[in-house]
């Protein structure tokens, strides 16, 4: 069953008919992950929380390949990612409207309305974001799996020191955009670390000490973990 869903959404890519077959089918599949992130008691096809949904399935569709793993967790990260971006603009259009309220200065007890609509917001997107992060980690834990990596053993290896941690990042920043190493990595679920020291000209016995920080880290740099990304700040094109 899985693996149809994954050959229909490829398929899907390109086949207009296939792609509102699948709409129809995963619709429910939609609402939730619009209701998951969003909050919502309730998700109907007129909101405009579903159509960011569904505008973010038909990019999941048109984006997906065999090597993002299956198309379910990808589709749900991509929905996921593009509501919370939604949800994000949203809360700063809110804040330049409490900021005009402010200098309008309506009544004696304005200050204090704007300060705790200003906190309910903060509140808001501080729960949003600890979601977002639980599910990151919850996806990349699974996708660590498929390697032998657990999330803790990423945490324990990482490097404590400045000048080690400045030479680690040096070699994920170079293999992240290495696209053989990368495809070797998809592909046959290992790190080649003789290629890697060719590449980088660090010793071995380095490289392994710290295989499964670096491991996470490409992965998180190719992958759809945005927070993730900017929390290890990982700089794509640089």
């Amino acid at each position: 069953m899985k693996k149809d869903i994954d050959d229909l959404a490829i398929r899907a890519s390109e086949d207009e008919a296939v792609f509102e077959r699948l709409v129809n089918e995963y619709t429910p599949f939609i609402c939730s992950q619009v209701k998951k992130i969003t909050g919502q008691p309730y998700v109907c096809e007129q909101d405009d929380t579903f159509s960011i949904g569904l505008f973010a399935f038909y990019k999941a569709v048109k984006t997906y390949n065999i090597n993002k793993g299956g198309f379910i967790g990808y589709a749900s990260s991509v929905i996921k990612n593009h509501l919370i971006d939604s949800l994000r603009k949203d809360s700063k259009e809110v804040n330049v409207v409490s900021f005009d309220l402010e200098n309008r200065q309506d009544g004696p007890d304005s200050g204090e309305a704007i300060n705790l609509y200003q906190s309910a917001i903060d509140e808001y997107n501080s729960m949003k974001e600890r979601e977002a992060i639980k599910d990151e980690i919850a996806s990349l834990s699974i996708e660590l799996e498929k390697y032998g990596v657990s999330f803790s053993k990423m945490e324990q290896d990482s490097p404590k020191h400045k000048k080690v941690r400045d030479e680690i990042w040096r070699v994920i920043d170079v293999v992240s955009k290495h696209e053989e190493i990368c495809r070797i990595l998809t592909e046959k679920r290992y790190l080649p670390i003789k290629k890697i020291c060719m590449e980088t000209k660090i010793t071995p016995k380095k490289i392994g000490k710290f295989r499964n920080y670096i491991l996470a880290c490409i992965i998180i740099a190719n992958g759809d973990y945005p927070i993730l990304h900017d929390y290890l700040q990982i700089k794509e094109g640089e």
